[in-house]
């Protein structure tokens, strides 16, 4: 599929402002993708920007939980996401940006419906990258995300 950049295609605004490039958006790159992310969300009009830092399975306490189990860890990495994001008045609806890294690709996509069923719809873009750790060695997931409101 080509897209051009530039233009001045309508697009689909949502009511919190964003364009999504997946909804025919000519102003943006539209790329076709199987991976069931946008490409690019324009945000116009927010006040709020949060930027938050990597999340991954820690509990209060600050100790890595679920050591080996990727699909817990997950789970837990939105959890703490989540909290970070109520703190600012915001939930995973108001998420723009959301970068995954992750010590088994594999492993992460054999769980990628955790994250589809948590993001309730949303497709915000981000990267998928495999690393060699994590801050702990029993982790296996980090989140990164940026959100608008």
């Amino acid at each position: 599929m080509s897209a051009r950049v530039g233009g001045s295609g309508s697009g689909r605004t949502t009511a919190e402002g964003r364009r999504h490039a997946a909804d025919g958006d000519q102003s943006l790159a539209v790329v076709a993708t199987a991976g069931g992310y946008n490409q690019a969300e324009a945000v116009n009009g927010h006040t709020t920007h949060l930027y938050c830092a990597g999340q991954t399975a820690i509990d209060a306490d600050g100790k890595p939980q679920f050591a080996g189990d990727l699909g817990s860890q997950l789970g837990l990495a939105l959890d703490n996401l989540q909290a970070v994001l109520d703190g600012a008045g915001m939930t995973l609806a108001n998420v723009v940006r959301l970068n995954i890294f992750t010590t088994d690709v594999d492993a992460f996509l054999a769980q990628l419906g955790v994250l589809h069923a948590r993001l309730q719809g949303a497709a915000p873009p981000g990267t998928l990258l495999g690393v060699a750790r994590l801050t702990y060695p029993e982790l296996m997931v980090e989140i990164e995300a940026t959100a608008v409101a």
